[in-house]
């Protein structure tokens, strides 16, 4: 078994993933927990360190200064981004080294120093890893940044932290969500493999996309969908979560926040020695999924929609919980 660069710092948050997934490619994982570490520290000292109009500059010097890295920092909107350009990236994820982990453990520590000590901090902090040999192919991280602060508080479960850490492969148009324990990597390397031979791109300048908090919700509710049918022993035994697909349907009047809906399309499959019955998917899957978005949404205090109806694709069974 390998060990992370920052097992040494075990903490009893992250004591609970210590037995490593294959490949190695678990250390991930750490980005949002030992951030949440580095939080508890920063956070302790009073007042705020760094000024908003001068955020992009000093996340650029930290990072410089302590982890001796040139990377491109950008601010749009409430979004704060960072990228750095590494070789041969896909190579360097799976080939065991554990010098990329390191240098992306710092540079979102970077990130989350200095946006939790800023006076005027934005709402969201994205980290960009792009393969400079395949301009296409991403590995970016997403933090809403008052996640980080109820986690610093025990406000989140280890579970709900992990939830709301959006990791995600991007290669060319395609958005693949990275699982530590599952990850196919002979998949990923396929992937980037196909759009590095396409047409080939150049290295373009950084255009960060702001966040959109719809968006983010939607990414976090397909998160906590795929840890719950993990974590549910009898729907872990019945059935194969496909894919899962969440999409808030804003209201038809533009000048209103009210009548929108959130839904959630699941691709469910049988296990092969227990077959799937409709019954099981309308009474047990169904409602626990409607349920888990419906604590989630209380606990961002999101109030902007009429219902949550969650739908079975291959069956056509739903279920709705009314918005409150």
């Amino acid at each position: 078994m390998r060990q992370s660069p920052i097992t040494k710092h075990q903490t009893p948050i992250n004591a609970s993933i210590s037995k490593a997934p294959k490949f190695g490619i678990w250390n991930l994982n750490f980005i949002g927990i030992w951030c949440l570490v580095i939080s508890l520290a920063v956070l302790s000292s009073c007042g705020p360190t760094y000024k908003r109009e001068n955020i992009e500059q000093s996340v650029k010097t930290l990072v410089q200064r302590e982890y001796k890295l040139d990377v491109e920092v950008e601010e749009v909107g409430d979004t704060l981004g960072l990228r750095f350009r590494s070789p041969n990236l896909i190579g360097d994820l799976t080939s065991g080294d554990e010098e990329i982990y390191r240098k992306m453990n710092g540079m979102f520590m970077a990130l989350i120093r200095v946006v939790l000590s800023t006076d005027e901090p934005p709402e969201f902090i994205v980290l960009d890893i792009a393969d400079s040999d395949n301009p296409k192919f991403h590995l970016v991280f997403t933090r809403y940044v008052e996640d980080l602060r109820k986690a610093m508080a025990e406000a989140l479960s280890h579970s709900q932290n992990q939830d709301r850490l959006l990791e995600e492969f991007v290669i060319g148009d395609r958005h693949v969500p990275f699982d530590p324990q599952d990850m196919d990597l002979v998949r990923l390397m396929l992937m980037a493999m196909d759009s590095s031979s396409e047409k080939p791109a150049k290295a373009g300048a950084f255009n960060l996309e702001p966040v959109d908090f719809h968006d983010f919700l939607e990414r976090v509710s397909e998160n906590v969908v795929r840890r719950v049918m993990k974590e549910n022993k009898e729907i872990k035994q019945a059935t194969v979560l496909r894919q899962v697909s969440a999409q808030f349907e804003k209201p038809a009047a533009p000048k209103t926040e009210q009548g929108g809906r959130f839904r959630l399309l699941l691709d469910v499959g049988s296990k092969p020695s227990l077959p799937l019955t409709p019954s099981f998917i309308e009474q047990r899957l169904l409602p626990l999924a409607a349920k888990e978005i419906q604590e989630l949404f209380k606990s961002y205090r999101f109030k902007n929609f009429d219902a949550i109806t969650v739908i079975e694709k291959n069956t056509g069974k739903t279920f709705s919980v009314s918005g409150f």
